[in-house]
Parts: C-alpha cells; sequence; structure tokens
C-alpha cells in the first residue's frame, strides 16, 4: 500500500475545504426556502409595565386563519409560523381596553411589536327620579282646585331647619296653613292647624 502523495493530499484537503464551505453557506439558504414568518412583541401598560396573561389575537385579512396565544409573565409573546400577508392583531387583557391594529408579515422575518393598553373607562349611570313628589319648594300650587293638597317628604325634613319636630311645625310648612287657638281653655296645650280656614 502506496503513502498518497501531495497531490491527493491537495485534493483532499480541497475537498475538505469546499465541504466547509458549503456546510456555512448551507443554513441561510434552508431558511431562505422557510415561507413563514413571525411575529413577537411586548405587552404593557401605560406607565411601562409588563401585562402579563394578555390574550393575542391574530387574524389573516386574506384568509380565515386565526391564531391565539397568551403573554407569558414578562408581558412578552411569540407566534411563529405566519404565512407572508397582513394580519390584525387584537390585544385584550382584564382592566384594560381592547388595542388593536393591522400588520405586514413578510418571508423569514420576525416583526416585532410593542402594545400599550389604556385602562378601561368605568361607565356610571345615574337614575333621576322624576316621578316622585320632589321637595315641597318645588311642588306647584293648584290654584283651580278647592281641594288643597301638600306632600311634605322626608327631604324637607332633612333640610329644612325646624325648631321643632312636632306635628303643627310640619303642617306649617303646607301652603294656606296657620294655627288656631282653641276654643277650649283646658286644652291651651294644644295646637290647632288650620288648612284654607278649615281647622284640622
Amino acid at each position: 500500500m502506496r503513502s498518497p502523495s501531495a497531490r491527493d493530499c491537495f485534493r483532499l484537503s480541497r475537498a475538505a475545504l469546499f465541504l466547509s464551505a458549503l456546510l456555512a453557506i448551507l443554513p441561510p439558504a434552508v431558511l431562505a426556502q422557510n415561507p413563514g414568518g413571525a411575529l413577537r412583541g411586548l405587552v404593557q401598560d401605560t406607565s411601562g409595565g409588563r401585562v402579563p396573561a394578555a390574550k393575542i389575537i391574530v387574524q389573516a385579512a386574506e384568509s380565515s386563519l386565526q391564531r391565539e396565544v397568551s403573554s407569558d409573565s414578562r408581558g412578552e409573546f411569540r407566534i411563529d409560523g405566519l404565512l407572508p400577508g397582513t394580519y390584525r392583531v387584537k390585544v385584550q387583557a382584564n382592566g384594560f381596553a381592547e388595542a388593536d391594529s393591522n400588520v405586514k408579515i413578510t418571508v423569514s422575518s420576525a416583526l416585532e411589536v410593542t402594545v400599550t393598553l389604556n385602562p378601561q373607562t368605568v361607565e356610571q349611570s345615574i337614575t333621576l327620579d322624576t316621578d316622585g313628589p320632589g321637595s315641597i319648594t318645588t311642588q306647584p300650587i293648584d290654584t283651580s282646585s278647592a281641594v288643597h293638597q301638600t306632600i311634605i317628604t322626608s327631604q324637607d325634613l332633612d333640610s329644612l331647619p325646624l325648631a321643632v319636630r312636632s306635628f303643627a311645625n310640619i303642617a306649617y310648612l303646607a301652603p294656606g296653613t296657620e294655627p288656631v287657638e282653641p276654643s277650649d281653655p283646658t286644652k291651651a296645650r294644644i295646637t290647632a292647624v288650620s288648612t284654607g280656614a278649615a281647622p284640622v
């Protein structure tokens, strides 16, 4: 068995060098053949704090393809294997208003986005009771009727100053009401109330 010549050694080293160069070039070429892209990003609040467990929904504009993931404990997320095209991205989280936007995914690339969520507005409603009697100060006086009537509400008793909260003092709040001295001298401590000149 003869030992390899210098010429054979040169050929072997050239082949090894070519193979090494081919292996170094091959991964990018294989990667370029991958038609998918990726979307990765960060979900944060308006102060820059990370928002974990946010729901990220990606919907393709040209098809019914939809993907859904959640942000991790650092507020980060990643969706791989997206075909090139335009996608609608929606981000939802408890206590925050939904955010949405369109993004474009290209071949063999990872698009990075930062989503800032605004606090959810709290809707408050106030119901006004317009059917109630209201205050004695706002009730109209019916001048077309011979019947005198007045409704004194708990709001009146709370807001109007009364020296003594007796029946007579409360009755005097009604229009046309006035005190009448009793005709029986033995009942001097009892005050009668007259409404429309008729004692009550």
